[in-house]
């Protein structure tokens, strides 16, 4: 048998089809990344360099297999987009908490507040116990402004698109925020050179598509009009947000710097909006029936959890390496499209929603985008 762990993933006899063998190369050369992500990029605690050499070796599968074998398996490219995939698909838990929040009686700004919270300990704590190297202090000023502020106005988008849904058709404003992927994906084509193939361009405009039928697919019952200020307004932050979070990755000084850096700057970020947020509102909410709420902490484990680990192992490494690869345009595209998939799949099996024919052919859509900027 062929063993990882305790785990037996194919005999000897399944071994001898190629389609098996393919799919275990793909599976070590994941496991293989991740390691390489969690070890040469400097945050496990108190790790020796030696210590990681023995963690790569003794993660890798058996028989002769591996770290430069697997590396020969898959792609920079290719590991940059299945990164970017799973950080969108995991965003559904973003979403999902926040439509259960108001159930169970909790502010949704409290929870980012507790969230941000948790995200700048955890993170200070392992830059605190890690060697990141030496960075020139003015690569990391810029980079941790940028992403700063980047959490500053994402916070800031998140109320206002909250304030549109109260008052304008849901699904058109959620679309009309999402579709602000298109400046992240022109930043890249007009200014750092991304060759703009025409296979591509038809991807993202199957994701942009996706996202139209997607809006007028949902309930979109108005109840006036200055819905849309608002919407435009998170459109236009939006696209300031994402731009400020990819540009980085475009600067080879600003790609070493350490992912747990970026995601903890980006959490300062988050923590100043939702105090802000949170003492405008302290007469308005109760904060001590927030706080004393078993389910604000359940829900803040499971966001910073999945949060923290995809950030700091998948996401900002993912963007590094595409834009490496000369694709940096497609981050965010492909970020956006996993999300829309996920949360449709989630509506679909757990909620399980009744979904429109656009709302299918909104899915249909996204994924043959996905696949397209994948080529």
């Amino acid at each position: 048998m062929f063993f990882w762990g305790n785990f037996d993933f194919f005999s000897k006899s399944d071994l001898k089809k190629p389609q098996n063998r393919s799919i275990l190369c793909t599976i070590q050369a994941l496991i293989a990344q991740l390691v390489e992500q969690v070890t040469l990029n400097h945050w496990v605690l108190g790790s020796s360099p030696r210590e990681r050499t023995i963690l790569i070796y003794s993660c890798s599968l058996g028989n002769g297999f591996f770290f430069d074998l697997f590396r020969k398996e898959i792609n920079l490219m290719l590991w940059g987009i299945i990164s970017l995939v799973i950080v969108g698909m995991s965003w559904t838990i973003v979403g999902a908490v926040m439509g259960v929040a108001p159930k169970k009686k909790l502010d949704p700004a409290v929870i980012q507040l507790t969230g941000a919270v948790v995200t700048v300990a955890a993170c200070a704590i392992m830059l605190r116990h890690t060697d990141s190297g030496t960075l020139p202090g003015s690569t990391l000023f810029w980079c941790g402004l940028s992403y700063w502020t980047a959490g500053v106005l994402n916070c800031i988008m998140l109320i206002l698109m909250s304030l549109a849904m109260q008052k304008g058709p849901n699904g058109i404003i959620w679309a009309i925020i999402q579709s602000a992927m298109i400046f992240p994906f022109m930043t890249g084509m007009i200014f750092f050179n991304v060759e703009p193939k025409f296979i591509r361009i038809t991807g993202l405009l199957f994701i942009l598509s996706s996202l139209v039928l997607s809006g007028f697919g949902k309930e979109n019952r108005v109840s006036g009009g200055s819905w849309k200020i608002l919407a435009l307004a998170g459109f236009a932050i939006t696209g300031v947000v994402q731009n400020l979070t990819s540009l980085p990755s475009y600067f080879e000084s600003a790609q070493k710097v350490s992912p747990v850096f970026r995601t903890m700057m980006l959490g300062a970020g988050v923590l100043t909006t939702a105090l802000i947020r949170t003492w405008y509102l302290r007469g308005k909410i109760s904060l001590k029936k927030n706080f004393s709420s078993k389910w604000l902490w359940i829900f803040t484990f499971f966001m910073q959890f999945f949060g923290l680990f995809f950030a700091i192992v998948l996401q900002y490494p993912g963007m590094d390496t595409l834009a490496r690869c000369g694709v940096g345009s497609l981050s965010y595209p492909l970020l956006v499209g996993s999300c829309l998939v996920g949360f449709s799949l989630y509506s679909i099996f757990i909620l399980r929603e009744k979904n429109s024919l656009l709302q299918y052919a909104a899915l249909g859509c996204c994924l043959t985008g996905i696949v397209l900027i994948c080529l």
